[in-house]
This record gives structure tokens, sequence and C-alpha cells, in this order.
């Protein structure tokens, strides 16, 4: 899931997008945690769309997402980086 311009949009593992009628936030508290990580602002993800990883900086990492998000890149902001960790360790 992604926002832009204050509307909230689904993505589907075909790449088919819905626009949805909740904020971030209150999605963020519905989702399951143990399968959806918000990795900043825009970004709501499942642990099965994560592709490759990238180190961007110390405190960054870019995500590459499938279906692929081809507006910007997808990087987990530098306060979720460490919970961001553990999600994927699974701790």
């Amino acid at each position: 899931m992604y926002t832009t311009h204050k509307a909230v949009f689904l993505v589907l593992f075909t790449g088919k997008e819905y626009p949805l009628d909740k904020t971030m936030d209150q999605l963020e508290k519905e989702l399951d945690p143990k399968k959806f990580f918000r990795i900043n602002r825009q970004f709501v993800v499942n642990l099965k769309s994560i592709g490759n990883m990238h180190v961007v900086s110390k405190s960054r990492v870019q995500i590459e997402l499938n279906p692929p998000f081809k507006q910007d890149d997808v990087i987990v902001s530098t306060e979720k980086s460490p919970l961001f960790k553990e999600w994927l360790g699974g701790e």
C-alpha cells in the first residue's frame, strides 16, 4: 500500500491498484503486524512483496518491491530501520 496526494492505494501482486477509503494510520493499526510493516509515511509493505534490498546509508535501506513501484525509490525511514530489521528477522 502506498499514499500519494492524500489518497491511499492497495497494490495487488498482479500490479492492479485499488483506492482505499482509509488512512495509512488506520491501516497500520488494522493489518497483521507479522505480515505488514509501515516502512515510512508513504508505504506499508507485505513481507511477501519484498524483493532485493540495498543499503543506502548506515541507517537506511532501499527495497525493491514485487510488483515494482515505479514512481519513487522505496526507502525504509531512518526511524523505522531498526524495527524493520527486527521484523524481517521475525524476532
